[in-house]
């Protein structure tokens, strides 16, 4: 439970600090509160959390601060006053807050990296209250605990969750299950699977045998009776939740979050006489149930039109579903072709014809290829003479391909100056030019941005991967996005939602900032080979979460709308 898990905190931090007394105040309010039979937001609107064991006046204040606005100032204030990465420490199993705290003063560690150094180095070993063992124990658990908090793209979650979920199918004959969390709400990234499955009290204990037996399960945490958390290999966590029919929408709604959303909605239905949890949406007077088997059913008994997951973020959506107002988002099937895709003219794995094969059997109606330039050395690119080739052998292949247009780009090198790479003459027989940052990434914001805005101003219809970065590899380069958005509007450059996992570039919260300024996109595989191409849905996510709709994307629009939108007319 959050608020549970929030009076922990204060009394880990606390006790690190050498606070007499209150550490253990906190923590008995805090397993009170986690042994509740009912619903925390229940027992405050009813007034009675002081009948709760523990809860004085002061705790209380604090636990409706937090379900009010979602923080509480006086943990904000108490993080402030020990170092930021001596909370990791506690997570460490072995280390308690006193450990903590002597390896804090003694050792002046203060992260989770320099306790692995000091441990590796045998430097905690001679200290009071440690040994050669508790070191060694300690190295593990500091391992596990890094392992643990490693992000996943993605791409690699969604993996995750298909097999695993076909395996529950399998073997525990269960169809009714979703994946919430971050990963439901299309996050780039996400931390560990929170998984829902539909299932009696009855079918519960087989579930959980199914979901602890899986193959690819590499430590079972804990195995309860209607839920389990195990680790994958290689170090994801799933946790598992079996709920009854009745609940399942109402769980779906709890797990999926954000927490900010939740909040908001516990909010709305307090102020409606309601009480909201994971369970059921109910009257607060009489606790009569009101719903909870779907979603659909807990938001509209709130008055409000059913929420898309990826919006989720409590950023205005639930006004606008108050008033029936909600977009109609980007879906995958909207998308009529992708124009970044790569062959082996460049650093592409198969030639054009095996990925206009593949094209066709998506239905789409125009595909681009864009092999690189001869600037990007190290793929191989095109010169001029390569491009005029290339576009020899589409004529001839376009008679094979009927009901699919193939349209010539290039993803052409941004220079450091905000040049690019082929001059006029070079890129006059192209439908459209992708431009493309691969190099001088460590620029200042200001040189990085005006070298984009310059590209952008020579004639680029899309400005590919916008800030470049790699997901866990390489950060985004400094760019002022807002002036780059400001630019994409007047010249009418389309911001690239480059779909390769490892680059979500756009990602969902960028998209929403530069669509507000008036940006439109393109949503692209950057497909290298035939798998590629079915990375396209990833885009779309990230641009749902950026609230796009069809008219947002101009890949979206037949062949004659497009081309006008990449120029083709002015470069015939």
């Amino acid at each position: 439970m959050e608020v549970a898990a929030l009076l922990y905190q204060i009394a880990k931090i606390l006790e690190i600090q050498g606070v007499p007394f209150k550490p253990r105040a906190y923590q008995r309010a805090a397993l009170n509160v986690e042994s509740l039979a009912e619903d925390i937001e229940r027992v405050v609107a009813e007034d009675r959390l002081e009948e709760i064991p523990g809860v004085g006046e002061a705790i209380a204040l604090k636990i409706k601060e937090y379900l009010t606005s979602g923080k509480l100032a006086y943990l904000e204030k108490l993080k402030k006053e020990v170092p930021e990465g001596l909370l990791a420490l506690m997570a460490v199993p072995g280390l308690g807050p006193k450990k903590a705290q002597r390896l804090w003063k003694e050792l002046k560690i203060h992260s989770l990296d320099e306790l692995k150094a000091a441990l590796a180095a045998h430097k905690v070993r001679d200290h009071p209250g440690f040994g050669e063992k508790s070191e060694a124990d300690l190295l593990k658990a500091v391992g596990n605990v890094a392992q643990s908090q490693l992000r996943h793209s993605l791409f690699e979650a969604r993996q995750h969750a298909d097999t695993l979920a076909a395996h529950l199918r399998k073997d525990a004959g269960k169809s009714t299950m979703v994946f919430a969390g971050s990963y439901r709400r299309g996050r780039d990234t996400v931390g560990d699977l929170d998984l829902l499955v539909e299932a009696s009290t009855k079918d519960a204990p087989k579930v959980i045998d199914a979901f602890t037996r899986y193959p690819l399960v590499d430590d079972v945490l804990e195995k309860g009776t209607t839920r389990s958390r195990v680790r994958l290999k290689p170090h994801l966590q799933v946790d598992l939740r079996v709920v009854p029919a009745e609940s399942f929408g109402a769980a779906m709604l709890y797990f999926t979050g954000s927490k900010e959303h939740n909040i908001a909605l516990r909010s709305l239905a307090l102020r409606k006489g309601y009480t909201l949890n994971e369970y059921a949406l109910s009257r607060k007077k009489d606790g009569r149930r009101l719903a909870g088997a779907t979603e659909d059913e807990v938001y509209g008994n709130l008055g409000l039109k059913w929420i898309p997951p990826e919006i989720r973020e409590n950023r205005g959506e639930i006004e606008l579903a108050a008033k029936g107002h909600l977009p109609k988002l980007l879906e995958p099937s909207d998308i009529r072709g992708d124009l970044h895709t790569h062959t082996n003219e460049s650093d592409g794995a198969v030639d054009l014809e095996t990925m206009l094969n593949a094209a066709a059997k998506k239905g789409y109606a125009y595909y681009g290829v864009s092999d690189h330039s001869a600037g990007l050395r190290i793929t191989q690119g095109l010169d001029a003479t390569r491009y005029r080739r290339q576009r020899r052998a589409i004529e001839k292949l376009q008679d094979s391909f009927p009901k699919l247009r193939i349209l010539q780009g290039s993803e052409m090198e941004i220079l450091r100056d905000g040049r690019l790479d082929l001059d006029a003459e070079a890129r006059r027989g192209l439908d459209y030019i992708v431009g493309a940052v691969h190099s001088a990434f460590g620029l200042g914001k200001r040189e990085q941005t005006a070298r984009v805005l310059k590209a952008m101003d020579s004639g680029i219809d899309i400005l590919a991967h916008p800030t470049c970065r790699r997901v866990g590899k390489r950060p985004a380069i400094e760019l002022d996005l807002e002036a780059v958005a400001d630019k994409a509007k007047e010249t009418g450059v389309l911001l690239e939602i480059d779909a390769t996992p490892d680059r979500f570039d756009l990602w969902g919260e960028v998209v929403q900032v530069c669509r507000e300024r008036g940006a439109r996109f393109a949503v692209d595989s950057d497909a290298h080979s035939v798998p590629e191409l079915d990375y396209v849905p990833f885009g779309v996510t990230q641009a749902r979460r950026g609230w796009l709709t069809a008219r947002h994307v101009a890949n979206t629009q037949p062949l004659k709308a497009l081309l006008r939108d990449l120029g083709h007319a002015k470069r015939a």
